[in-house]
């Protein structure tokens, strides 16, 4: 087999391969034979080679074809080993040759190889600081945020209605219209009684009546929280507000009693301080995000190195065509000229997240080589479990939901969290 390789651009590279004639006839043979073993030949043939012979004959364009590709299979893959590439995505056959009785068999193949970056610049990059530290205001915030959450609702007892009740309306227009009436009249409509709710006329009305009473008010239909047409927004009536029901949301105080309830904590010391905990996790998870964020584009900035094109546009068009899709439904409302706009924006951010996210993926592979950074099985293992300690599930079914792929990935995502590690401490605070 002879083998010959021509540079393209960047990393583009075309092999073209030459197959010897023994191998290619030996193929030619194999495959006839096979043939006529299972076929039956006119003529008449009792012995095997002159009805190999014909079959070559008969069969002519099957057996180049399925020769032709049996040799690209088998050959193309000890082509690539041969010249020590180390190629990105799936080649494609440019020029498959012909299969002819007594010649070579040639084909070319472009493929992309891996991006070679010897000595990957680290050193001395900007490590961002971000403060940490967890103020009171933001516990009591925090906190708050959490007695809302355990807000009760239940029906109101008191008298007059008050601001902020939850009600339930039964509403009727006075008119001899009985389409109109029934058109505009509503049961059950449920509404807050708050004064940037309703106009200011129903929450006048509605203001210390108490349940189960009808107020009378005058007012346009677009007043009245009822389901109708634009067109009939400002014809005026008089109607009958019935209030059917009121809740009330009761909020639990801040004792020792909540903190067990909502946490089951023996106080509300306790519960502070494991909000205050929380509120630390999250700041450092977004000091982290922040610190990786910074030193990404630092590292893309400072190592600069030719990108697999073809690899760069299959993602970039895998991305892109669910959103397109979505746009050209709204094509038809928003018109070309902005859904046009919309996806050229789209389009430039997604090819430079595609880009990024190449020259990331190969840069960590030469860092974690720079810097010999290893995840072992027993690394894998040990975040699997973690894993599953966090969803209450056991290892085996993690493993299980990831599959092979998700444990590659997994372990990828491990060793790039090392590799920032040990970037961040070469780097300058």
């Amino acid at each position: 087999m002879k083998v010959t390789v021509e540079r393209g651009t960047g990393l583009e590279r075309t092999l073209t391969v030459e197959v010897p004639v023994d191998v290619v006839q030996q193929r030619i043979n194999t495959a006839a034979t096979d043939i006529a073993r299972k076929v039956n030949v006119p003529g008449g043939y009792r012995k095997l080679k002159p009805k190999v012979a014909r079959v070559k004959q008969l069969y002519r364009n099957d057996i180049a074809s399925q020769v032709a590709s049996d040799l690209v299979e088998e050959n193309l893959r000890t082509a690539i080993q041969e010249q020590e590439l180390k190629i990105v995505g799936t080649p494609r056959v440019v020029d498959l040759g012909e299969i002819r009785q007594g010649q070579p068999f040639t084909f070319k193949v472009a493929l992309e190889t891996q991006p070679v970056i010897e000595a990957p610049e680290y050193r001395g990059l900007i490590v961002p600081v971000k403060s940490i530290d967890i103020e009171t205001e933001e516990v009591d915030e925090r906190l708050e945020k959490l007695r809302k959450e355990h807000t009760q609702v239940r029906g109101y007892e008191g008298g007059k209605l008050l601001p902020g009740l939850r009600l339930s309306l039964g509403i009727k227009p006075e008119t001899d219209d009985e389409e109109k009436r029934g058109r505009l009249s509503v049961e059950g409509r449920q509404v807050t009684l708050d004064a940037a709710e309703l106009s200011a006329g129903l929450y006048e009305a509605l203001l210390g009546a108490g349940v189960a009473e009808t107020v009378t008010l005058t007012a346009r239909v677009g007043d009245v929280p009822v389901y109708a047409p634009a067109e009939m927004s400002d014809e005026e009536y008089t109607w009958q507000v019935n209030v059917v029901s009121a809740d009330e949301h009761v909020v639990p105080e801040l004792n020792d009693d909540f903190a067990n309830e909502a946490r089951g904590l023996k106080s509300l010391l306790a519960l502070r301080g494991e909000l205050r905990e929380e509120l630390a996790k999250e700041k450092q998870k977004d000091a982290d995000s922040t610190v990786r964020a910074a030193l990404t584009q630092q590292l893309l900035m400072a190592n600069r190195f030719d990108l697999p094109y073809r690899t760069i546009m299959a993602m970039y068009q895998e991305r892109m065509k669910p959103y397109e899709e979505q746009m050209e439904q709204y094509r038809a409302s928003l018109g070309d000229e902005m859904i046009n706009n919309v996806l050229a924006q789209q389009r430039q951010e997604q090819m430079g997240a595609a880009s990024n996210e190449t020259a990331l993926y190969f840069l960590m592979d030469a860092l974690a080589r720079d810097l010999a950074v290893e995840i072992g099985d027993e690394d894998l293992e040990e975040k699997v479990k973690s894993l599953a300690e966090q969803q209450g599930v056991q290892p085996a079914f993690v493993r299980g939901k990831l599959g092979e792929d998700g444990l590659a990935n997994l372990r990828f995502d491990l060793r790039a969290e090392r590799v920032f590690e040990a970037v961040k401490a070469a780097g300058q605070v």
